[in-house]
């Protein structure tokens, strides 16, 4: 939950941030950005996880792809048309 993301990981210390993969192209996107290349890198210990429901997650990851789930870090490849 937000709530728990807040206590536990939340810190002036090291930011981290709950965006996706996915996320990242849709900002993209909605700002007219033509998407030319994504590049995911994709744990795949972690996908084997997520697929035998060993990893609890946010109801707010529900309906993610588990290869998006999994994606630890990616490059995109935009342009301004």
């Amino acid at each position: 939950s937000d709530k728990q993301w807040e206590k536990n990981y939340c810190s002036k210390f090291m930011y981290f941030n709950r965006l996706r993969v996915d996320d990242y192209l849709h900002i993209l996107q909605s700002l007219n950005q033509e998407i030319i290349g994504v590049e995911p890198e994709i744990d795949y210990d972690l996908l084997e996880a997520l697929k035998s429901d060993r990893i609890e997650l946010d109801k707010a990851f529900f309906s993610k792809p588990h290869e998006v789930l999994a994606t630890i870090c990616s490059w995109i490849i935009s342009r301004k048309p």
